[in-house]
C-alpha cells in the first residue's frame, strides 16, 4: 500500500470512527433526544458503519468486487447498521449515558397505563403504548406478561374498530401462548370477539368469520373448562348466543343467553347478567315484542348504573332508540341516540358515537307510518307468546287473527286452548263450537270443549264427547285420561277404574297415570 493510500485509509477509518462515537457523545449531553435527533443519530452511526464495511471489503476483494456490488454492499451494510442500532446498540448506550441498567418493565405497570388511556377513550393512543411497550417482554422471554400485554393490545385495536390490527395482536400472541388453560381460554374468546366484530360489520354477516368465532369460541370453552373457570364458560355462552342471533338462529341463541344468565346469577356477576338481558332485549325488538324488550333494557339499564359503567348505560340508551324506532317512535328514537351519542362522546369512545350517529340519520324526519302486521305475521306472534306462556298476549293476538280470518281453524283452535290455560271455560266453549262448525270431526278440539263442559259441570255431555272423540281415535289419551274423570263425578267408578288402566297402559308409570289411579280408586 502506498504513502497516499495509507494516508487515505487512515482517514477513512479516523472519520468512521469519529463518527460512531458520535451517538455516546451526544447521549451523554442529551440523556433524552427527541425523535429527530434520535434519526439523525442512526442514521449518521449507519452511514459510518456501512462505510467502514465497505472500505474494508474494498481492502481484501478489490479484485473481484464490480463498481456496482461494492454500492450494493454498502447499501446492504447502511440498513442493517440502521436497523441494528435502532434496536439494540442506541438504546443500550442511552441507558449507560444515563448511568443505569436496562429498565424492568412489569405487566402490572405497563397495564395500568395503557388501560387508563383506554378508561379516557384514547384507544389510538392506548394501542400506540402497547405496541411499544408488548416486545419488551417478549425480548425478555417473559411469555406469560407478552400475551397479556398482546390481549390489550388487541382490546385497544378492537374498541377503535382496527380488526386487521386487532388479528395481528392475537396471531403475535398465539405464537408465544404459555401452557396456561385461563390465558388460552382469554386469547381464544378474544379472538372470537374479533371475528364477531368482522362478522356483524359485513354486509351478509361473513360466514367465514362466522366459523372462525365458532371454532375460537370451541376452544376457549374447553380451556376455560380445564382452568375451573364457570364464569369464562358464561362469557362463551354469551358469545355463543351473540353467534346463533347474528345467524338468524333465535332459539339456540335464546338458549345459549338463559345457559349464560344463570351461571352469572350463580356467581353474582353483574356485568354478565347486563349483558345477557342487553342480549335478550335486542332478541324481543327483533320479534316485535317490545314490551318483553324494554322490560329486558330496563334491568340491564339498572345493572349498568349499579356498576358505574359509563358505556354500558350509553349502550342501553341506544337499544332503546332503536325499539323506539321500531315502534314508530321517531322524536323519542332520536332524542334517545343523541343521548346515547352524548355518553358516547364524554367517555371518549368515539367509534361508538359515530355508530350512533349515523343510526340518527336513519330516521326519517316525517313519521312514516308502519304497515299493519298480516295476519300471518299475528298468528306467527301469538304461538312464540304461546310458547313464552304469555297468555294475556296470545289471546289478543289471536282474536286479531280471527277477526280476520274467521274461518281460521288453527287460529281458533289456539285460542280455545289458550281460554282454557286462563280458565275462561265459558268463552272457551263458545269458540270451540266454531271450530267443530268448520271442522265436526277434529279430535283435539271435540276432546277440549268436552273438557269445557266438564269444567262447568257438564259431566252427560262432557262423557258423550269424549266417547264421540274414541270411537274417532281409540288411543287418544287425553279423552281417556278426561273420560275416566267423568265416569268418577258421575259416580261410575267402575267405568273409571276401567279408563284408567286404559291411559296407564299408553303412559305406563307416569305422574298423571298414578295420580288418575289413586283418585279413581
Amino acid at each position: 500500500m502506498s504513502g497516499l493510500s495509507k494516508a487515505r485509509f487512515f482517514a477513512d477509518v479516523g472519520w468512521m470512527g469519529a463518527a460512531l462515537l458520535v451517538p455516546v457523545v451526544i447521549l451523554v449531553i442529551v440523556p433524552e433526544p427527541t425523535k429527530l435527533q434520535m434519526m439523525i443519530l442512526r442514521l449518521v452511526s449507519a452511514i459510518a458503519v456501512s462505510s467502514l464495511a465497505a472500505h474494508a471489503v474494498q481492502q481484501f476483494f478489490a479484485s473481484s468486487l464490480t463498481q456496482n456490488l461494492q454500492l450494493l454492499t454498502r447499501v446492504l451494510f447502511l440498513a442493517v447498521g440502521f436497523f441494528s442500532l435502532d434496536l439494540w446498540v442506541i438504546p443500550a448506550l442511552q441507558w449507560t449515558a444515563r448511568g443505569s441498567e436496562r429498565p424492568q418493565v412489569t405487566y402490572d405497570e405497563v397495564a395500568a397505563q395503557g388501560v387508563e388511556k383506554m378508561r379516557t377513550g384514547d384507544f389510538a393512543g392506548a394501542y400506540e403504548f402497547f405496541t411499544n411497550q408488548c416486545p419488551l417482554f417478549a425480548e425478555a422471554g417473559d411469555n406469560h406478561a407478552y400475551t397479556q400485554c398482546s390481549l390489550q393490545l388487541a382490546e385497544a385495536a378492537l374498541r377503535s374498530l382496527q380488526l386487521d390490527s386487532a388479528r395481528k395482536a392475537i396471531a403475535g400472541a398465539l405464537k408465544r401462548l404459555p401452557d396456561d388453560p385461563a390465558l388460552v381460554g382469554n386469547v381464544q374468546e378474544m379472538r372470537a370477539r374479533i371475528e364477531l366484530n368482522a362478522a356483524r360489520a359485513a354486509e351478509h354477516g361473513d360466514p367465514q368469520a362466522r366459523d372462525a368465532a365458532a371454532q375460537a369460541l370451541d376452544q376457549a370453552y374447553t380451556a376455560y373448562g380445564k382452568a375451573e373457570d364457570p364464569v369464562g364458560q358464561a362469557n362463551i355462552w354469551l358469545r355463543r348466543a351473540d353467534l346463533q342471533l347474528l345467524a338468524g338462529n333465535i332459539e339456540e341463541g335464546e338458549k345459549a343467553l338463559l345457559q349464560a344468565a344463570e351461571v352469572y346469577r350463580t356467581h353474582g356477576q353483574k356485568a354478565g347478567l347486563a349483558s345477557t338481558e342487553l342480549l335478550q332485549g335486542d332478541v324481543a325488538t327483533k320479534q316485535d315484542q317490545f314490551d318483553v324488550a324494554e322490560g329486558h333494557y330496563q334491568k340491564a339499564l339498572e345493572l349498568y348504573r349499579e356498576l358505574g359503567d359509563r358505556d354500558g348505560v350509553a349502550g342501553v340508551t341506544a337499544a332503546m332508540g332503536k325499539l323506539q324506532l321500531a315502534r314508530g317512535e321517531h322524536k323519542a328514537a332520536g332524542e334517545s341516540l343523541e343521548k346515547a351519542g352524548k355518553m358516547f362522546a364524554q367517555s371518549g369512545n368515539t367509534a361508538l358515537e359515530k355508530k350512533v350517529q349515523v343510526q340518527q340519520k336513519t330516521i326519517p324526519s316525517t313519521p312514516v307510518p308502519k304497515p299493519p302486521p298480516t295476519a300471518d305475521e299475528l298468528f306467527a306472534q301469538a304461538r312464540e307468546a304461546v310458547r313464552l306462556k304469555q297468555d294475556g298476549r296470545a289471546e289478543k293476538l289471536l282474536r286479531e287473527v280471527t277477526d280476520a280470518q274467521p274461518d281460521n281453524v288453527e287460529a281458533l283452535s289456539l285460542l280455545g286452548r289458550v281460554l282454557m290455560q286462563e280458565n275462561k271455560w265459558a268463552e272457551a266453549e263458545a269458540v270451540l263450537v266454531r271450530v267443530l262448525v268448520l271442522d265436526p270431526d277434529l279430535p283435539a278440539a271435540n276432546n277440549n270443549l268436552g273438557l269445557c263442559e266438564l269444567q262447568q259441570g257438564d259431566y252427560k255431555a262432557a262423557k258423550a264427547r269424549f266417547e264421540k272423540v274414541l270411537k274417532q281415535e281409540p288411543d287418544f289419551a287425553p279423552a281417556i285420561y278426561n273420560l275416566a274423570v267423568a265416569n268418577k263425578r258421575l259416580g261410575k267408578k267402575r267405568s273409571a277404574r276401567q279408563q284408567a288402566k286404559r291411559f296407564d297402559a299408553i303412559r305406563p308409570k307416569s305422574k298423571k297415570s298414578t295420580a288418575l289411579t289413586k283418585a279413581v280408586r
